[in-house]
C-alpha cells in the first residue's frame, strides 16, 4: 500500500454498487496563508491534497469526492472574526452548501471562496495576514 489507497480498501469503496458522496471541508487558508496561524493553513493544505488524491483514486467508482472550501465565515475561530465585514454568516454558508449538496449541484470549490482564493478584496487579505 505505497499510495493513499487505504481508504478505498478499508471501506471496500471500489466494489460499491451504490452512489455515495464524500465531502471534506477546508478553507481559503489552504490557498492564502494565514500568517498568524501557519499550522492551521498547513492542515488545510493537507486536507486539500488528501481530497484530491482520494478523488483521483475513486474517479471510476460510484463515489463522488468533493472539497468544500469555505469563505471567511463569522465564527469565533479568531478573536474579532465575526466582526469582519467580509465574513459571511455561518447559517448562510451552511444553508447554501446543503442546498447545493441536496440538488447534487455542488462544484469543486464553494462559490463564495473565489474572492478569497484570488485575493479580491483588501479586507480578506488584511484579515488573513493579521
Amino acid at each position: 500500500m505505497g499510495r493513499f489507497d487505504w481508504v478505498p480498501r478499508c471501506f471496500h469503496i471500489s466494489k460499491a454498487v451504490w452512489k455515495a458522496t464524500l465531502v471534506s471541508v477546508s478553507s481559503g487558508c489552504a490557498f492564502v496563508l494565514k500568517v498568524a496561524n501557519p499550522v492551521y493553513s498547513a492542515a488545510k493544505v493537507a486536507i486539500y491534497a488528501w481530497t484530491e488524491a482520494l478523488h483521483q483514486q475513486l474517479r471510476r467508482s460510484p463515489v463522488a469526492v468533493y472539497e468544500i472550501v469555505t469563505p471567511l465565515v463569522a465564527v469565533e475561530l479568531t478573536p474579532g472574526q465575526p466582526q469582519v465585514s467580509a465574513a459571511l454568516p455561518l447559517d448562510d454558508v451552511i444553508n447554501e452548501v446543503m442546498e447545493l449538496l441536496w440538488k447534487d449541484r455542488i462544484c469543486k470549490y464553494y462559490s463564495a471562496v473565489n474572492k478569497l482564493k484570488y485575493g479580491k478584496g483588501a479586507s480578506d487579505r488584511e484579515f488573513l495576514n493579521a
